[in-house]
């Protein structure tokens, strides 16, 4: 039970990181879509563009709204794990008290090697145990760094086909307005 809560903290953690991915492609979408709208001639329709980047708006606020949903369930969830972890302690300290107790008194005054040996056991389980959850802690942090990695670098490439996209439009501007000045020349030319 344990162990499935965890999982399901992993799983919302990703959907965490998918989502404020999504909402940081989608905000700066909308930060272009509203320079590009400064940037259009007025006679153009901007009720169009207006509602693209109110649908635009609504959906970050959906899941913002998502996102909150999500991070509340993770902290039930670790308020859950915290309960199960202190009532494990305990029961643990319970058991450990009573195989001491039993593997130093022993039976008639005497210790039994089974009962020693039962004792040893659980020490080591415990030992086993504390490295077991050493090493899920350290697997969920390196997949956290991965996906905080991942959402980095697609950052990164959306800014650098952004800043592509955005000078090829420049460069064609470029030549539309080169190539209108060419024409006047060659009709001033044609026209002599």
């Amino acid at each position: 039970a344990r162990q499935d809560k965890i999982d399901a903290i992993k799983r919302m953690r990703e959907q965490i990181a998918d989502m404020a991915t999504q909402i940081r492609q989608k905000e700066q979408l909308a930060e272009k879509l509203k320079k590009d709208w400064g940037k259009m001639p007025k006679n153009v329709n901007r009720n169009v563009y207006t509602y693209r980047i109110l649908d635009i708006i609504n959906s970050i606020a959906k899941q913002k709204a998502s996102i909150r949903l999500i991070i509340t369930d993770i902290k039930d969830v670790q308020k859950s794990i915290n309960k199960t972890s202190s009532t494990l302690v305990r029961t643990e300290l319970v058991a450990d008290e009573t195989l001491y107790s039993m593997a130093r008194a022993g039976k008639g005054g005497r210790q039994t090697e089974a009962q020693v040996k039962s004792y040893r056991l659980l020490v080591e389980m415990r030992e086993a145990f504390e490295k077991l959850v050493d090493a899920v802690n350290k697997a969920g942090k390196a997949e956290n760094s991965k996906r905080e990695l991942e959402s980095k670098t697609e950052l990164l490439r959306a800014r650098v086909s952004g800043v592509s996209v955005e000078g090829i439009v420049g460069d064609l501007a470029k030549v539309k307005v080169e190539n209108k000045e060419l024409m006047k020349v060659i009709k001033q030319k044609m026209g002599k």
